[in-house]
């Protein structure tokens, strides 16, 4: 999946063994951490992007926000989806990144689902795509 360079495992161990026992050499190592991150081109593109293409779930679990979600229904078009996936195509491809198609909603009861996955493959080949689900909504033919 991702691999960190060389440079970044000996900058981790050095700011494992660094003492921070007072703010300014927090600082000091804060400052040199987030240069190099800025560097190694780290923060120019994001490591997780969610979107929510239809908020829509079959559940209503005490721990989600979902049941409460004022958006409750509401569908991305799909002129908003091509044009996301567009603009992640402007990741280099050496860098691997998070694609979640569902925020708070079931993912399999999105009809579009496997054409939106299928779009992600063809033009994001480091995008690593992530699915939450609650289950009940996979069938076989899901599943194949």
């Amino acid at each position: 999946m991702f691999h960190r360079p060389q440079a970044l495992d000996r900058e981790l161990e050095e700011w494992k063994q660094s003492p921070y026992y007072d703010e300014a050499s927090l600082r000091r190592a804060m400052e040199r951490k987030a240069h190099f991150l800025q560097e190694n081109s780290f923060l120019h593109s994001p490591a997780i992007v969610h979107v929510e293409t239809l908020a829509v779930c079959n559940a209503a679990c005490v721990f989600c926000p979902y049941p409460t979600l004022a958006r409750q229904g509401e569908r991305m078009p799909d002129t908003l989806i091509d044009k996301i996936i567009g603009d992640l195509a402007d990741i280099p491809n050496n860098q691997a990144f998070q694609f979640a198609p569902c925020k708070v909603s079931e993912p399999f009861v999105e009809p579009r689902l496997f054409d939106i996955l299928a779009q992600v493959n063809a033009r994001l080949p480091n995008a690593r795509i992530s699915l939450i689900s609650n289950g009940s909504p996979l069938t076989g033919r899901n599943l194949e």
